[in-house]
């Protein structure tokens, strides 16, 4: 089941994960009609996710909404309702699904000044960093915005999740874009940070597959010859193998 199918990277994972039965759910129809569908608020109807969620081995917690970007007055509370509700619901079916959810990179965005060494030199493409100078999950979270904050709630609160039996992974998404680029964003090194549509299919099926520990955080991101983030546990733990580098990818 992918809650939150109609945004970017849910059509990414609905055309990718094709080989799976899959159930989509979100409060706007996906392009994908031979796709089962259902059409269901997930920050108001918790009790409605819990009956979808029956007979599924995997929960994709995909659901966000973006204007918390701008106003941070009313989306902070439902986001954090959102993952809250999916938690919840899925505790409630029996067997536990799996429960893969959406982070992102910028739950550790904090660690990283981009106005001073060693960030200096990737924002300016002048040399990878080695692998002890990357941000590894045992950094621990550090947001960079409120954004940030509300995936680090995430995150936290599906540790607890897990103490109560649900097996959780939280997903520090890369970026993912529709035309597969690499996009110009104001504070943000999309070429340190890219994950192509490829990688995030083959990573989100590696979480899927994967032999876990109860509680589990990873970076996902391409094989960027410029990252500052760390991939070799998803690399050792998920057998996650990268294919593109947004090196070899022209900027727009």
């Amino acid at each position: 089941m992918i809650a939150g199918a109609a945004g970017v990277i849910g059509r990414v994972l609905s055309n990718g994960l094709n080989a799976y039965d899959l159930r989509l759910v979100d409060t706007n129809p996906p392009p994908y009609s031979d796709i089962l569908f259902k059409n269901i608020d997930v920050a108001n109807y918790k009790e409605h996710l819990k009956d979808v969620m029956i007979g599924h081995d995997v929960v994709i917690h995909l659901a966000h909404d973006m204007r918390e970007n701008f106003d941070t007055r009313h989306t902070i509370h439902d986001n954090k309702i959102m993952i809250e509700n999916i938690y919840s619901a899925a505790l409630k079916v029996s067997p536990h699904p799996r429960v893969i959810v959406a982070s992102s990179v910028h739950a550790a965005g904090g660690h990283i000044n981009w106005d001073i060494e060693p960030y200096t030199n990737v924002k300016e493409r002048k040399r990878s960093l080695e692998q002890d100078e990357l941000i590894t999950v045992a950094h621990g979270p550090a947001a960079d915005s409120p954004y940030a904050a509300t995936k680090i709630y995430g995150e936290e609160l599906g540790r607890w999740y897990a103490t109560q039996g649900l097996r959780v992974v939280c997903v520090r998404f890369g970026g993912v874009n529709e035309r597969d680029e690499i996009l110009e964003e104001p504070n943000f090194c999309y070429h340190a940070f890219w994950l192509s549509k490829q990688d995030c299919t083959q990573f989100v099926k590696c979480c899927i597959e994967a032999t876990l520990p109860q509680y589990s955080v990873f970076f996902a991101i391409s094989n960027n010859k410029y990252k500052v983030v760390d991939i070799s546990d998803a690399r050792k733990a998920l057998g996650y193998m990268p294919v593109d580098d947004a090196a070899m990818k022209r900027r727009l």
